[in-house]
């Protein structure tokens, strides 16, 4: 009689279970509230706005269009053959990820170099490791990234210099 009550118990807390794991993987899958969303009110920080501002001046517009906030997966892709569950994985390591300018060749896109400015936050460990996977990433593809660090001014010699270095020019 103890055994089969004992059974019985297990058997609904079981129930129990994957009826509240079905109801948490659901939650919060519901559509979006109308007006959920609002406006940034602008596409780069102020930082980012001053370094553009800069690069814009210091790099010839006849050789270099600059694009910023660009996804990863819409400069790198996953290499194919892959078994599924790696190339899924890998896709999710770049969906989310971007980097703060792409300078192409302004007639075809091609894609010469990915710029990042690195401010205090990437003193942090988290975004160590992303900066990391970036510098990997980018180094696999033969994407030359060239870093600066956010300051209250900048040379536009010198940062023509370090990309045009980068990448042999």
């Amino acid at each position: 009689m103890f055994a089969s009550m004992t059974i019985v118990l297990v058997g609904v807390f079981l129930v129990l279970v994957v009826a509240v794991s079905i109801f948490l993987k659901f939650q919060g899958k519901e559509e979006p509230a109308q007006g959920a969303y609002v406006s940034s009110g602008t596409l780069m920080t102020p930082a980012e706005q001053e370094f553009y501002r800069v690069l814009r001046n210091s790099l010839p517009v006849e050789h270099y269009q600059i694009f910023s906030k660009v996804r990863m997966a819409d400069i790198v892709d996953v290499q194919k053959g892959m078994e599924k569950k790696s190339q899924t994985s890998s896709f999710n390591k770049i969906k989310s990820k971007h980097v703060d300018f792409l300078l192409c060749n302004p007639n075809d896109s091609t894609i010469y170099a990915v710029v990042e400015l690195d401010d205090s936050s990437h003193n942090r460990q988290s975004q160590k490791r992303n900066d990391a996977f970036k510098n990997e990433t980018f180094a696999a593809c033969a994407i030359p990234l060239v870093r600066f660090p956010v300051k209250t001014s900048y040379n536009p010699e010198e940062i023509a210099a370090q990309i045009n270095t980068a990448f042999g020019r």
